[in-house]
């Protein structure tokens, strides 16, 4: 299986100050984001010691492309099947966060899925070709704001995506084939 996983910091701002972002880094999926970074680009940086009223506005675009390829390997046409699917999951996040005295990060907003697609083909033996695209169903979901104010004016954040989950029911693809529902 293989995993890309995209994300892009659209836009932060303090006070209506915008911050240039010199630095995001990789993203974890599935329920929690970590190692997102920015920098703010204002003369002074982020202090531990602002007041807990500064309130950064925080807009994130990203998510997963997810790949899988099955091969039974079986010898005999009959029996043969392989799949291939792919799945995309991509989520808008809209957050703000405080930073506090002691330099921690906190906060909360709100994300929804902006793509949740599945699409499935293959070959299923003697039964032949099958393809399909299950509905998925995804809703919003909240969002909490976690981090802390590093050296060098950086901002280390951790996203944690509260029932952010995908559903979706049982799909004939054809040929005796079907793409059974879960919820994750």
């Amino acid at each position: 299986m293989a995993v890309r996983v995209r994300w892009a910091v659209i836009a932060m701002a303090l006070l209506g100050t915008a911050a240039a972002l010199h630095d995001v880094g990789s993203a974890l999926a599935r329920g929690t984001t970590r190692g997102l970074v920015a920098r703010s680009s204002s003369a002074a940086p982020p202090s531990p010691t602002a007041s807990s009223s500064d309130a950064w506005k925080l807009q994130i675009h990203g998510g997963l492309t997810q790949t899988d390829h099955y091969d039974n390997m079986a010898t005999d046409p009959q029996d043969h099947v392989v799949s291939d699917d792919e799945q995309d999951y991509f989520v808008t996040i809209d957050a703000t966060f405080q930073i506090l005295p002691n330099g921690s990060l906190v906060g909360g907003g709100n994300g929804k899925y902006t793509t949740a697609t599945w699409s499935l083909m293959g070959e299923n033996g003697k039964y032949g070709h099958f393809q399909c695209s299950p509905t998925i169903t995804a809703q919003p979901f909240a969002v909490r704001v976690f981090g802390q104010v590093g050296s060098g004016r950086a901002i280390s954040w951790e996203l944690q995506l509260v029932n952010a989950q995908e559903s979706n029911k049982h799909t004939d693809c054809g040929a005796h084939y079907t793409a059974f529902g879960s919820t994750r």
